[in-house]
């Protein structure tokens, strides 16, 4: 599954062979009426959404299709992410999210399923009628402020396992301080999605602990 923005652009490939040595014809298919030939492609989506991108193969006999997952997301603003590991303790890790989504005044939380994911540590919630949502992977709240004009939403996840999946995104058990990293973010709810890389600085404690947060402004 790939995520991109509204308007940036996406660049895909494949290998071809054929095993009788036959010439052969590729075509990609990008689900919003797009299409472009060869082996390798580049496209931008207009719309926000999910698309189901088509590569076909053909060498006049035999076709063969592959199906590659993309989601078209809004900019999701980040106000606030906060987390920590322990590299001592387990079940200890967690993690704060508050962000703004541009969603429709009008929007109705109540029943919808709404999914926050930092780092690739992701949980998902069903919102109640106050936009609320509990697990045992923490709560999140959906709540439009009047004042600001906009939708916010605010998710902790606690007792956790995060440190080895964060670890490919710089939180690493070592002694370090105040190390830039880039965090990708992500909230899905109903169908729309929004995603941005959140920054946030680093300090680590070799053994011990890890703890990270968005720089202050």
């Amino acid at each position: 599954h790939r995520y991109c923005e509204v308007g940036e652009t996406v660049d895909f490939g494949a290998t071809v062979t054929d095993a009788d040595g036959d010439p052969t014809t590729s075509e990609w298919s990008f689900g919003d009426g797009g299409e472009e030939t060869g082996t390798t492609a580049s496209h931008a989506w207009t719309m926000p959404g999910d698309y189901a991108v088509e590569f076909e193969v053909t060498d006049g006999m035999h076709e063969t299709t592959a199906i590659v997952d993309v989601t078209v997301a809004k900019p999701l603003v980040v106000l606030k992410v906060k987390g920590g590991v322990s590299f001592k303790k387990e079940l200890k890790d967690k993690l704060k999210l508050k962000a703004t989504l541009d969603l429709p005044a009008d929007f109705v939380p109540e029943g919808q399923m709404l999914t926050v994911a930092v780092g690739d540590v992701e949980s998902m919630f069903l919102l109640d009628a106050k936009g609320k949502g509990k697990s045992i992977a923490g709560s999140v709240k959906l709540k439009y402020s009047k004042k600001a004009g906009t939708w916010v939403v605010s998710a902790k996840l606690k007792k956790g396992e995060f440190a080895e999946t964060w670890a490919d995104h710089g939180v690493v058990n070592e002694t370090v301080k105040a190390v830039a990293l880039s965090l990708p973010a992500r909230v899905r709810v109903g169908e729309s999605t929004f995603i941005v890389d959140a920054p946030a600085l680093y300090t680590g404690k070799e053994g011990k602990s890890g703890k990270f947060k968005t720089p202050r402004r």
